[in-house]
């Protein structure tokens, strides 16, 4: 698969991290006078405050549905980050930016999780880092249709070991989402969130110690690595997520 054609914007820029696809972004915002930043309140990525508070935005946090947005709750004339799955668990509900920027809402969409992904925004990140469904272990990039140039950072070596996790991106995500559902099948009697969502991980909801630890037994029984919520890259709820992203055809 061609990197253009996966992305879907005009100029793409290559990055050493993820993270520095996220700032590069940020930073754009800010020189084009966006000066409130706003991130979901759960089901993002941890550098989005980090970066947001570095470059002096005001940062709101929106109230989600597990992660998903209500973009009425977004306040006219900031600049907004969406993730396109939020946790790696959840659905998240297409893009209107024709009516976002009748608000001056300036988007940036975070395809890290890539399935469900929307190309409908002013500037897309992603990554490439370690246990991302396009899992080359290294690097990032940003993505635009404006008429903006990015410096990119990135280490052309590993360019070609790119393009193979690029040509194996339908066969990667056939994989994690067999195995999704099978983990979701040996949990059936608990509470999962949204298990019927496009999506990789799974989030599992828990009201006692002793229902944890159920939950866990079967989840290590089964192969999988687990990390336990509150935790704002995943759910801000009791929860384990099943972390079904970290898997490898490998293994």
């Amino acid at each position: 698969m061609d990197l253009k054609e996966f992305v879907g914007k005009k100029h793409i820029t290559l990055t050493s991290r993820g993270n520095k696809a996220i700032k590069l972004a940020f930073e754009y915002a800010k020189s084009i006078g966006h000066t409130v930043l706003c991130i979901p309140d759960q089901g993002g990525w941890i550098t989005y405050r980090q970066y947001g508070n570095k470059l002096k935005f005001e940062v709101v946090e929106i109230a989600t549905s597990d992660g998903a947005m209500d973009y009425s709750l977004v306040p006219d004339s900031c600049c907004l980050v969406v993730n396109s799955l939020p946790g790696y668990a959840v659905d998240q509900s297409n893009i209107e930016l024709s009516e976002l920027h009748a608000r001056g809402i300036f988007v940036i969409l975070d395809i890290a999780g890539v399935i469900g992904m929307d190309n409908d925004c002013d500037i897309m990140v992603g990554s490439f880092g370690k246990h991302k469904p396009i899992n080359a272990f290294y690097g990032g990039f940003i993505a635009t249709d404006l008429d903006v140039e990015f410096e990119s950072d990135y280490d052309m070596s590993n360019f070609e070991d790119l393009q193979k996790h690029l040509d194996n991106l339908g066969d990667r995500i056939e994989f994690l989402a067999e195995k999704r559902s099978q983990i979701i099948e040996k949990l059936e009697t608990f509470k999962i969130v949204r298990p019927d969502d496009a999506g990789i991980n799974v989030l599992v909801e828990f009201d006692s110690e002793e229902e944890k630890e159920k939950i866990v037994s079967i989840v290590e029984s089964e192969g999988f690595e687990w990390t336990l919520c509150p935790r704002y890259i995943r759910l801000m709820r009791d929860a384990i997520s099943v972390e079904v992203k970290r898997l490898s055809e490998d293994d």
